[in-house]
């Protein structure tokens, strides 16, 4: 095996470690509302009910404030999470974590033919 290989997966493993490792419990942070309509939209896909049906209130004299809907794919990433664990803050908080370490490794993949090394390392790190 490539000791580039080997140091890549060793760096990502420690990002993932330190992220995980400092996950705060419960709802411990202010996330603004999106947050809330994500996982009704996450909730609707698991329990088979239209999308856009949050309980959301759209105002069309603030549309800044929020869509009527979000796209879907951070919503049906959380539904296997929701499907499992329910309501449980600490649990979909993995899921971010998860997917950024995801696109570091994609970051790795793309650039390892094309930069030295150490520059593909520093934007890891």
């Amino acid at each position: 095996m490539n000791i580039h290989r080997i140091i890549v997966g060793f760096l990502i493993l420690i990002v993932g470690l330190f992220y995980f490792l400092t996950v705060r419990e419960g709802f411990s942070y202010i996330w603004g509302g999106d947050f809330s309509l994500y996982i009704l939209h996450a909730k609707n896909i698991s329990e088979g009910k239209p999308y856009e049906h949050t309980g959301y209130i759209y105002n069309p004299s603030y549309p800044y404030l929020s869509p009527k809907t979000y796209p879907p794919v951070f919503p049906l990433l959380l539904t296997p999470v929701y499907m499992i664990f329910g309501l449980d803050f600490q649990a979909m908080k993995t899921i971010p974590i998860i997917t950024f370490l995801l696109s570091l490794f994609f970051i790795y993949l793309n650039f390892k033919d094309k930069l030295p090394f150490y520059s593909v390392l520093s934007m890891l790190a």
